[in-house]
């Protein structure tokens, strides 16, 4: 599973990196934050990183609890707790007044990240230790992919800030633009580099998709008639 929802999550971050800044203008440049809505999108943009730690380290945890094993959780949990507040606290620190959100959201990446690679990692030595995801070769076709979508995401931006009104609404609408060409574009492109996940999926659909209803009614046919025979 981390596989496919690996690939899954990297498409929609590197598009939202885009996507981030028209989409909090639209939705909070308003009143008393009106004009100051780039540092909320900039720390959206932070927790990114974290969100796909995430999703891999839930999901790690989901081999723990298959083997009854709730006490490794607990303290790996630890482990992600203090490297949270180890960050945040030296961040804060060392950053301006103003930088405090860039500095929280960043520490919980890196707590995230710290706790995908640990939970893996640990439970390939007890329970798992022929666990192997081969993420070599996926990091570099998304990478591939990636670079593809944040360019035409970036071309997108540029083209809808100059055709839509620097309103909310305009920017609500170039959020939504953004992400479709983002989506698209990385369906393609993962497509095009042969990620196994996704070509899997397409053949599946275009084989779905080619069957006439002919071929159903044949199927439906041949299943009615084994069944009379079966009867006789």
């Amino acid at each position: 599973l981390i596989r496919p929802i690996f690939q899954r999550v990297f498409g929609r971050d590197v598009t939202l990196v885009f996507a981030a800044g028209p989409l909090v203008m639209g939705l909070f440049n308003a009143g008393a934050a009106t004009g100051g809505t780039q540092q909320t999108s900039v720390t959206l943009i932070l927790f990114l990183p974290g969100l796909v730690a995430f999703t891999v380290h839930y999901l790690v945890l989901r081999g723990f609890y298959a083997y009854e094993d709730t006490r490794t959780p607990f303290f790996i949990q630890i482990v992600l707790a203090v490297t949270n507040v180890t960050v945040a606290l030296v961040l804060v620190a060392v950053l301006p007044d103003e930088d405090t959100a860039y500095g929280l959201s960043t520490a919980w990446s890196a707590a995230y990240v710290v706790g995908a690679i640990v939970s893996f990692a640990v439970l390939r030595m007890r329970h798992l230790p022929s666990l192997r995801i081969g993420l070599g070769s996926l990091a570099l076709k998304l990478g591939i992919a990636g670079v593809a979508t944040g360019v035409w995401c970036f071309a997108a931006r540029a083209l809808l800030e100059l055709l839509l009104p620097d309103t909310n609404i305009g920017q609500l609408v170039a959020a939504v633009g953004i992400v479709a060409v983002g989506l698209i574009v990385y369906l393609g492109m993962t497509i095009l580099v042969g990620v196994r996940e996704v070509t899997d999926v397409m053949a599946l659909v275009w084989k779905r998709l080619s069957r006439t209803p002919s071929d159903g009614r044949h199927a439906r046919g041949g299943c009615v008639d084994a069944a009379r025979s079966h009867r006789h």
